[in-house]
């Protein structure tokens, strides 16, 4: 009969409380944070703008009975009363918190769609496990019993067929399992940052 296919899953999950601090240290905040502070920088530059101008000028002044010069200073102050950028630092406000609300939208799904991922591949990875140490040995052993068991005349070729099927079952099974697991685990490595994926195998 043939041997089980060798491949080794991981024996122990990877816990997910770490892979959420990976995923929004990593991935998440790069693009989120990224568009937040363009937001909050541009509210910044509209709340500037509705600060009074001041405006400073000097020169000389020339009285023409005396012939005489004197240093002149002028300081004057633009003071915004109707407007003060009202709409314009409205409007940016209103985009930092769409900025902020579509982070932490995006944290939620993110964190949604790993908290599956992970579920998915800690379930495969049961599986594997519980095929490759268990179930297959069990069918193969039984296999090959009743196989020497046959030609020694202890069981019929219809127990012997049972068996075999069993066996190539369980192998079929097997070998879903493997293709399962790779994928969720492929899965779960996109969903946080790169260099965590070396690690899910």
């Amino acid at each position: 009969f043939e041997a089980v296919a060798e491949f080794q899953p991981q024996q122990e999950v990877l816990d997910l409380a770490g892979l959420m601090v990976k995923m929004e240290g990593g991935v998440l905040s790069g693009i989120w944070n990224s568009e937040l502070e363009v937001t909050r920088s541009h509210l910044a530059i509209e709340k500037s703008l509705r600060i009074p101008d001041l405006i400073f000028s000097a020169g000389y002044r020339k009285y023409d009975a005396t012939g005489s010069k004197t240093a002149v200073a002028k300081l004057s102050l633009v003071i915004p009363i109707f407007n003060g950028n009202r709409a314009n630092v409205l409007a940016a406000q209103h985009q930092v918190f769409s900025a902020t609300a579509n982070r932490m939208a995006a944290i939620q799904e993110a964190r949604a769609a790993l908290t599956q991922a992970h579920r998915g591949f800690s379930s495969r990875n049961v599986e594997v496990n519980t095929l490759k140490e268990e179930i297959l040995p069990k069918a193969e052993s039984v296999a090959q019993l009743m196989k020497e068991g046959y030609q020694e005349g202890k069981f019929s070729l219809l127990e012997l067929l049972e068996a075999q099927k069993t066996l190539a079952f369980a192998r079929a099974r097997y070998h879903e399992a493997i293709k399962e697991y790779q994928i969720s685990a492929s899965e779960l490595a996109r969903l946080i940052e790169p260099a965590t994926t070396s690690t899910i195998q």
